[in-house]
């Protein structure tokens, strides 16, 4: 992609346009927000040029003397005698004019590329939870800090980071299709939980049976079993798991079994919205029990460091304010 943030706007304008960015375009669209404040700025005034070309073909087909059946006539040695008057909101397309050029050029490309069925972005912070019906039959909850898109017309759900349980009310194989990672799940009438952190990616199920990567080495996961693969690796690591408690953060219930600390502290932090730090002398520590989620923040905290052995308290950290540090 070129470096100018101009070309860089229009290109980011057009791929949501689409609706069919993936996984890593996500990701890439977040990070180019982030690197300056003006690049949304610059976006707003993409999508402006973009309403403002609209209007301008709008006014051509509607002009008596404008449309697909305007004849004109022309001589090289002709001169315009008059000059033509400028319409009336000439002054608000004027700003947009550096911009409605590239646009326009890039539109009619884009215009010749096959459409796309349009994805639908989901998002929770951290400690909020929400539930999402992607069709009649199946039916999927958040857990804080998630992201996912949804295509409903393929029934087809990317998951950005986060956490997801789904159930799906049916007897017969749905047509649901789970993106994450690099692994694709399909179902057969089940219930599954599906993490996706900075290191790897947990499918854990509940009910029935999930299906990963169909189309290759098809692995199936029954109810009672998860399947963890670490990102940027291909094994998959099968163990197993009590289906009870797949999903219990619904309930207000973390459950840990022989549970890494910091994986363990990725789940605390998911149901409380608050950052927590972890002492690097507890990094190798596992947990193993259940954790209530209760209202009070500070008591799930300090509940959860008496299970390393520690003690939580308030502190500060760069770039997120106010943080539970446990050591």
């Amino acid at each position: 992609m070129t470096t100018d943030p101009k070309d860089q706007a229009i290109h980011w304008h057009l791929r949501q346009r689409a609706g069919d960015m993936d996984e890593a375009e996500w990701d890439a669209f977040t990070s180019w927000l982030e690197e300056d404040e003006r690049h949304a700025e610059l976006l707003d005034q993409v999508a402006a040029a973009d309403d403002a070309i609209g209007e301008l073909a709008a006014v051509g087909a509607s002009s008596p003397t404008g449309g697909e059946n305007a004849i004109t006539a022309s001589n090289e040695n002709d001169r315009a005698s008059e000059t033509p008057p400028e319409p009336a909101n000439d002054n608000q397309l004027r700003r947009f004019l550096p911009f409605a050029g590239l646009v326009a050029a890039a539109v009619a490309v884009f215009a010749l590329w096959p459409s796309a069925p349009a994805a639908t972005l989901y998002s929770t912070d951290p400690g909020v939870t929400q539930i999402v019906a992607v069709s009649d039959e199946i039916t999927m909850t958040l857990n804080g800090g998630t992201q996912v898109s949804v295509i409903e017309e393929e029934t087809r759900v990317s998951i950005m980071q986060g956490e997801v349980i789904f159930a799906i009310n049916s007897e017969e194989p749905s047509p649901l299709r789970v993106e994450v990672a690099d692994l694709v799940l399909t179902d057969y009438g089940t219930v599954f939980n599906v993490v996706l952190d900075e290191e790897q990616v947990r499918v854990a199920v509940a009910e029935g049976i999930v299906g990963i990567n169909p189309e290759n080495e098809n692995v199936e996961v029954a109810a009672g079993e998860q399947v963890t693969q670490l990102l940027g690796d291909t094994a998959l690591v099968r163990s197993e798991v009590d289906p009870e408690t797949v999903g219990a953060w619904q309930e207000g219930r973390l459950e840990f079994d022989n549970t890494p600390a910091p994986e363990a502290v990725a789940m605390l932090e998911r149901s409380i919205g608050s950052k927590v730090t972890l002492a690097e002398a507890l990094e190798d520590e596992t947990l193993t029990g259940s954790l209530i989620v209760s209202d009070d923040e500070h008591e799930t905290v300090t509940q959860f460091a008496a299970f390393l052995g520690a003690q939580a308290r308030r502190g500060r950290l760069a770039g997120y304010g106010m943080v539970w540090d446990v050591r």
